[in-house]
């Protein structure tokens, strides 16, 4: 058995068709011989791209629509396989209770790309416990909803969401990725509105100038292609590291060769088989409705003092972000190192610099 395996204080066989699945697919997906119905996906490896990946593999599998932010609530195959049985539709909301207790203001925290706020799990779970976390996922997410094209629209119904937690601000708002644009979006409006932000965080990511073709935009454009196309040439000139990144390449291989098995096998049959899910918006698709809303945007500087968490080694190249904070942030910013990459910032071990360095602030702030 694997380590986590032997580290278990009890070892939860599968007590049904459905856990079994579900346990099949968690062990090709973090290519394990063992899990138990009670393990934490998390605590296996699981990421949030994989997690994804598995709720997409039991819709197709069981025809049942599973909201990513159920993990929050219980990371375990035992209870995705009780939203199974259960066939019943799961309330939903672009509000996502992360950890909804605590005695001061709420944080809330708007999603990736992807539109899901998987990548701030670990960082809820460093905040100091007087903090509640929301998130706000993309509308559409459910397969119901229609997807919001505009980041202004998104960042309308956001704020149409906090409200229900928090009526009033003044309102601490933090943005990772793509949530960056959408949370500054979120500010304005709510500065336009009357109302205060007590904190407006953006990590490692800013909405995007159009202010015109200049010597540094161009010099830091041709930085950035360079800069990924050197990327896994660099990986693979050191020793230390060049049979790591080849045996990367060969697991991706094989959990692909795995999936494709999968989706040629036949359904299951018993309790677990479904009715086939009509077509609904694909997370591509959202993450596609989201790049483009994104490109369109044009930000307008606004009062809200900006704290800004640069990733000290980001890996690709990007233009420096007082440049654009300079123009962004009317009542002045603060850029705060912390370390990894843009990717890695918010994970394991990275993420206990972030978030030491975010719990002063919010716990100073509120004195």
């Amino acid at each position: 058995q694997p380590e986590h395996a032997a580290q278990r204080a009890v070892f939860t066989q599968p007590r049904s068709a459905t856990e079994q699945l579900i346990a099949g697919l968690v062990r090709d997906l973090l290519d394990l011989d063992t899990v138990s119905m009670d393990d934490d996906f998390f605590a296996l490896g699981g990421t949030s791209l994989l997690a994804a990946r598995l709720m997409a593999e039991i819709e197709r599998r069981c025809g049942v629509l599973i909201p990513l932010a159920e993990l929050f609530r219980s990371p375990t195959i035992s209870h995705l396989a009780r939203l199974v049985e259960a066939d019943v539709p799961l309330k939903w909301s672009s509000l996502v209770p992360i950890r909804p207790h605590g005695t001061r203001a709420p944080l809330f925290c708007v999603h990736t790309l992807w539109g899901n706020v998987m990548a701030y799990r670990e960082l809820a779970a460093r905040l100091d416990e007087s903090i509640p976390v929301y998130g706000l996922q993309a509308a559409g997410l459910n397969g119901v909803d229609q997807p919001h094209r505009t980041v202004e629209a998104m960042a309308a119904h956001y704020i149409r969401e906090i409200k229900q937690v928090q009526p009033t601000g003044p309102y601490t708002l933090i943005g990772y990725s793509a949530g960056a644009t959408i949370v500054y979006e979120m500010a304005q409006q709510l500065i336009q509105a009357g109302e205060s932000v007590r904190l407006l965080a953006l990590l490692d990511a800013l909405p995007s100038l159009r202010v015109g073709v200049t010597p540094e935009s161009i010099k830091d454009a041709l930085l950035v292609q360079i800069d990924r196309v050197k990327h896994p040439f660099r990986q693979l000139a050191h020793a230390d590291t060049r049979a790591d990144y080849l045996n990367l390449r060969a697991k991706k291989a094989q959990r692909l060769f795995r999936r494709l098995l999968r989706r040629a096998a036949p359904r299951a049959n018993g309790s677990v088989a479904r009715t086939t899910v009509t077509r609904r918006v694909s997370t591509y698709e959202i993450r596609d409705l989201v790049r483009r809303a994104l490109q369109a945007y044009q930000p307008q500087p606004h009062s809200a003092r900006i704290l800004y968490f640069a990733a000290s080694n980001p890996g690709v190249l990007r233009a420096a972000p007082h440049r654009l904070l300079d123009q962004l942030a009317r009542n002045g910013y603060h850029i705060e190192a912390v370390p990894g990459k843009h990717k890695t910032i918010l994970k394991v071990p990275h993420v206990d610099v972030l978030a030491r360095t975010l719990n002063e602030r919010l716990l100073d702030d509120e004195g």
